[in-house]
């Protein structure tokens, strides 16, 4: 996990310690967000208490925005949403995925 994160390329660097300190943080919170459903499966969550998400509001685009930095965990939440999803959202997903590989 840690590996993809490095090879995306992301970067922060700031003039001001507290700033950088603020990013490393959020990192933190971020990567205590994503958990492992057992074999090798890592899938991100909400954070906080909460352990699911509201796929409605906040899953999808979550998602999205993991996908650019952690493909592998992006890709097993999904999966995994659309193994306990209603069929129209497996339908979205799977429309995606092949978009994405033409």
């Amino acid at each position: 996990m840690l590996q993809q994160w490095n090879v995306s390329g992301v970067k922060f660097a700031a003039s001001a310690e507290n700033l950088e300190d603020t990013y490393y943080s959020a990192l933190q919170k971020l990567l205590a967000c994503i958990k492992s459903m057992g074999e090798d499966k890592l899938i991100l969550l909400e954070g906080g208490s909460y352990l699911g998400c509201w796929l409605e509001s906040t899953g999808t685009i979550n998602d999205e925005l993991l996908s650019r930095l952690n493909p592998s965990v992006s890709e097993t939440t999904f999966l995994i949403r659309c193994h306990y999803c209603k069929p129209s959202y497996v339908k979205l997903v799977l429309h995606i995925k092949k978009a994405d590989a033409v």
